[in-house]
C-alpha cells in the first residue's frame, strides 16, 4: 500500500513555487526571450519524437509477417492470402482473438473503432433553465398529498 503524502509539505512545496513565478509581463523582455526560445526546443524535440514513434508504428505494421505469424494467422483465418499477411493484420488477429475469444472488452472496442464505428460521444444542444414558483397553498398541497402517497405506500406492505 502506497504511503499518502503529507498535504502540509505539499502546500509548502506550492507556496514555494508560487514565489518563484515571474508573470511574462514583469519579466525582462531578454529572460522572456530566452525562455521561449527553450520552450520552442524543447517542444519541437517531443513533437520531432512523436512523429518519429508513429512513422515506426505505421513502418513496422506494414512489415511482411513471418512465416511463423503467418501460419498461425492461417489456421484463424485460412482464406487469407498468406502472400498479403502484415505485422498489422497481425495486430487486428490478434485483437479479434482478445475481444472474442477471451471477452476483452477493451479488445472489442478497439476493433469497432478501427472499423470506423465507434459511437458519437458528444451532445448538442443547449440547456435551460426555468424557475417555477408556487404558492404557499400550492406548497401544502403538494405535501399533503407526498406524506400521503408515503402512508399509503407503507400501508401496503
Amino acid at each position: 500500500m502506497p504511503k499518502k503524502k503529507d498535504p502540509t509539505k505539499k502546500r509548502i512545496v506550492s507556496e514555494k513555487s508560487l514565489k518563484n513565478l515571474v508573470p511574462f509581463s514583469k519579466m525582462d523582455p531578454a529572460r522572456h526571450r530566452e525562455l521561449s526560445v527553450k520552450g520552442a526546443e524543447v517542444s519541437n524535440k517531443l513533437q520531432h519524437r512523436r512523429r518519429t514513434f508513429a512513422e515506426l508504428i505505421k513502418t513496422m505494421g506494414a512489415m511482411e509477417a513471418t512465416e511463423r505469424e503467418k501460419e498461425r494467422l492461417l489456421e484463424a483465418f485460412p482464406d487469407a492470402d498468406p502472400d498479403e499477411i502484415t505485422k498489422d493484420m497481425m495486430l487486428i488477429a490478434s485483437m479479434y482473438n482478445q475481444g472474442i475469444g477471451r471477452g476483452n472488452v477493451q479488445a472489442s472496442s478497439f476493433l469497432r473503432d478501427t472499423a470506423g464505428e465507434k459511437p458519437d460521444t458528444t451532445i448538442n444542444g443547449t440547456l435551460t433553465t426555468q424557475k417555477v414558483y408556487i404558492t404557499p397553498e400550492e406548497q401544502k398541497q403538494a405535501l399533503e398529498h407526498i406524506a400521503e402517497v408515503i402512508a399509503d405506500d407503507g400501508a401496503d406492505r
